[in-house]
């Protein structure tokens, strides 16, 4: 009996053999002429493996006319190491072609790795398609392999299992799968082991440690081989895919709690298949519940309020035409108890095919019946607000007129009798001069005074009526300069006075011209009037600051006033000095009116033989 050791060349073989034929995808054992296809390439390319026994038969059946081109790249590759992985279109025996990526390693025989990506293109254009809504990652990157023992050592690896475990080759030959495995003990690998041994195979999940301490989740798809009594196994990192997954699920999550949060109903509607989504909060705005209509175009439609429809529909279309690509509308949608409520609809086109239509339009129901209602009763207190203000105009209207009527005839109606009342009393003491008793001479005198006083009065009441209806032409005025021309005025109309002017340059406001003039006019007019008593008098034009705010003031050293009256000075007619300096108490009520239609304030501060300032406002605003 011949009992030599088979020969390492057949071992090797042997090895080869069972390693590609345990490989899940479409794998080729090469040696010179010869291959051999496993079950993978069976499938992939339709053909049994004794269909396809030679390189020649190989190529001449996959390739057809490209067969002598495909042969050489393929002998260059072999040459050259298969240093790069090559995709081809191969043609099955159905007569489909398929693309496929190839790559090789050589050591004596050739081994050929078939990876079918036909498919994987196809799901690349359909993720493109939904990347507005899911981010999905997929490795392309080839699997790891290797072979263990009973035990567990690690006899055989690849540059993908190094690369994918961040060891080298030496270093994981002399390691074995209980210095990589992250989850198992010992006593659970070695059960897991017992049970692959039983069951011939297993494809599971399992975490691993890298050369670096970092942990990832691999796939490994294993075979049992009793005649070398090992573990072919490939392995797969699918950290990426695990991180992927779970962030997904997190956003899914995030997305589904913000659905039941929110108040805003979300819809998604395919368009092709006239089919999408509500989400709870959609059906919870009209009172329904999900069994009460699917979530469709259609059933939208029918919802609709008759008088919105056909212009809420036609929104919609200008979007899925592609004429916009945002939209907004406003509804009436039927709820359930039979109700109409008002929709805020907001939606946009998520993709659009080569002509521009939208393949999807995802957008919101917002109920806005509440703020419908409410801008009816803000429209019927607008109305309300309108008519009263027109009737009140009116009423205005009627009092400026009135007004009108009264100051022309106090202008002329009242005028013309103190006319003739002075006329005539000075007629009488000129023409009577002599003969006229010295006590009838003082009543005629004083009737002459005091219809001058009455013609004054009347003056400055027209005057602080024509405050309130001039109207109001604001500019930059020079105040410095106004107030010295007043100045100039009052110091001629009594020349024999001695007074300091004191004005302060630069005085500037936003006012209008002639109103303000007459603001500088009664109360510097004030001052010179209640200095009439004061040896030296002196009166002060000028303007202070406080809380950002400019404050313009006229301040005198004459008689004063007391401050516990000082709610009286600007009302009309009220004098807190009665009889001892002549006016009307009509020219601070003017000066109070002027400066309120500026929107300014004024105010005094004085006292009895001390003097006197009255400050004002003038808002550039």
């Amino acid at each position: 009996m011949n009992t030599a050791p088979p020969s390492r060349d057949l071992i090797d073989l042997d090895i080869l053999t069972t390693i590609v034929e345990c490989m899940p995808a479409a794998a080729v054992l090469i040696e010179d002429e010869r291959v051999f296809c496993n079950r993978g390439t069976e499938v992939l390319t339709g053909y049994r493996r004794d269909e396809l026994p030679s390189l020649e038969v190989w190529f001449r059946t996959l390739f057809g006319s490209e067969h002598e081109r495909a042969r050489v790249l393929f002998d260059a590759d072999r040459a050259a190491g298969f240093p790069a992985v090559r995709r081809e279109i191969i043609t099955r025996k159905d007569g489909s072609r398929r693309l496929v990526e190839v790559a090789g390693s050589a050591c004596g025989q050739v081994i050929c790795y078939l990876h079918d990506i036909t498919d994987l293109m196809d799901v690349r254009l359909q993720l493109q398609e939904y990347a507005e809504r899911y981010r999905i990652m997929k490795s392309t990157s080839m699997d790891g392999f290797w072979v263990v023992d009973l035990h567990g050592s690690i006899v055989e690896v690849n540059d993908a299992c190094c690369r994918i475990l961040g060891y080298s080759r030496e270093e994981l030959l002399a390691m074995s799968i209980h210095d990589i495995d992250a989850t198992e003990s010992v006593e659970e690998t070695q059960e897991h082991i017992r049970n692959i041994i039983e069951q011939g195979s297993e494809r599971f999940e399992v975490r691993h440690r890298r050369k670096d301490g970092a942990v990832i989740d691999v796939e490994v798809s294993t075979t049992f081989q009793p005649a070398s009594r090992c573990f072919h196994a490939f392995i797969r990192d699918i950290s990426e895919r695990r991180q992927t997954e779970e962030a997904l699920r997190k956003s899914e999550e995030r997305f589904r709690l913000a659905m039941e949060a929110t108040s805003d109903g979300i819809w998604d509607w395919n368009i092709a298949s006239d089919s999408g989504y509500f989400s709870p909060s959609y059906y919870r705005i009209l009172g329904y519940e999900p069994e009460d209509f699917p979530p469709s175009a259609q059933a939208w439609i029918e919802l609709l309020h008759p008088e919105d429809r056909e212009r809420a529909i036609r929104i919609n279309m200008d979007c899925f035409e592609g004429r916009t690509q945002y939209f907004q509308a406003e509804f009436r949608m039927k709820a359930k108890d039979g109700s109409w409520r008002w929709i805020l609809g907001r939606g946009s086109a998520v993709n659009r095919d080569g002509r521009g239509k939208a393949l999807r339009l995802i957008g919101t129901h917002q109920d806005i019946t509440d703020r419908k209602q409410t801008e009816e009763t803000i429209g019927k207190l607008n109305r309300e607000l309108d008519r009263r203000v027109m009737e009140r105009t009116a009423q205005l209207e009627e009092a400026i007129r009135e007004q009108e009527a009264f100051s022309y005839s106090v202008s002329h109606d009242l005028r013309a009798p103190l006319r003739h009342i002075n006329s005539y009393s000075t007629l009488v003491i000129e023409d009577y001069d002599d003969q006229i008793p010295v006590e009838a001479r003082y009543y005629l005198e004083r009737i002459c005074t005091a219809s001058g006083k009455m013609g004054q009065l009347i003056d400055d009441l027209l005057e602080l009526s024509r405050v309130g209806r001039v109207d109001l032409r604001k500019d930059t005025v020079n105040l410095s300069r106004k107030a010295a021309a007043v100045a100039s005025m009052l110091q001629e109309a009594e020349p024999y006075r001695a007074v300091d002017w004191v004005i302060a340059g630069d005085l500037t406001a936003q006012a209008d011209r002639t109103l303000i003039r007459q603001v500088l006019l009664n109360l510097m007019g004030n001052a010179l009037k209640y200095t009439a008593r004061t040896p030296r008098a002196r009166i002060e034009v000028g303007s202070t600051a406080a809380d950002g705010e400019t404050i313009f003031f006229v301040r005198d050293n004459g008689a004063g006033f007391d401050m516990a009256y000082g709610n009286k000075l600007f009302r009309p007619f009220q004098r807190l000095h009665g009889g001892e300096f002549p006016g009307t108490g009509i020219g601070l009520a003017t000066v109070q009116r002027i400066i309120k239609r500026h929107g300014g304030r004024v105010w005094a501060e004085g006292e009895v033989n001390g003097g006197a300032t009255f400050y004002f406002t003038l808002p550039e605003d």
